[in-house]
């Protein structure tokens, strides 16, 4: 009876996280305030006027200008692209798509558990089985959510050495001056995402340790 308890308790802050995870996850995912660039000075430079951005995991907008987001994984209109500016694309679109999956993959395994479990509460060996498979799945599925984050700051890295003139989402393209006078900061998106994904490994893991009590 003890054990039973523990269990059911594990499996409600498991499931608790799980839930934070998905949500959270689909949050970031959506939110554009990932990373926010302001530019000091004029902001004239090159000939050209820069404003302030927001840039989340496929867009990026003006600041305080409706309507002003573009697609960060559309095509470049050019002839003649360098290979390396067509490999970050995919990268913008994987960590978008990779984020969402996850939190899908999240969703599933919990809802889907929550019924095994229901319904093999009173055969100890596929319950136990069942917790365990639902902590692998939220593991995978934070891990996931990890990998995306991972492979946004590495798009970042990469966009830094990608010289694509006279556009704002390639830093590579920017002046010595420009570069000098934007100010990049980590937005409140971006933070969630870390969070999404701890909920999701400490509530796998929690899953995991109630299979060994079921």
């Amino acid at each position: 009876m003890r054990a039973d308890r523990i269990v059911l308790i594990l499996v409600i802050i498991s499931v608790v996280l799980g839930a934070l995870h998905v949500a959270l996850s689909i949050f970031s995912t959506s939110d554009v305030h990932w990373v926010h660039s302001k530019i000091r000075g004029t902001g004239i430079y090159s000939g050209r006027s820069w404003k302030n951005r927001t840039r989340g995991l496929l867009f990026e907008c003006v600041d305080d200008e409706p309507n002003s987001c573009e697609s960060l994984g559309k095509p470049l209109e050019r002839v003649n692209v360098h290979p390396r500016v067509w490999e970050i694309l995919r990268l913008r679109r994987s960590a978008y798509a990779l984020a969402y999956a996850t939190a899908a993959l999240a969703f599933v395994a919990y809802i889907l558990g929550g019924v095994l479990f229901v319904l093999f509460r009173t055969q100890p060996r596929k319950r136990q089985v069942t917790l365990l498979l639902i902590g692998i799945v939220g593991w995978i599925a934070a891990i996931g959510m990890y990998f995306s984050v991972i492979i946004f700051l590495e798009v970042r890295n990469q966009e830094s050495y990608t010289f694509v003139p006279n556009t704002s989402t390639f830093r590579g393209g920017f002046s010595r001056e420009l570069k000098t006078a934007t100010l990049e900061t980590m937005g409140y998106a971006f933070k969630v995402a870390i969070a999404s994904a701890a909920c999701g490994h400490v509530g796998s893991f929690l899953m995991m340790t109630a299979s060994m009590w079921a």
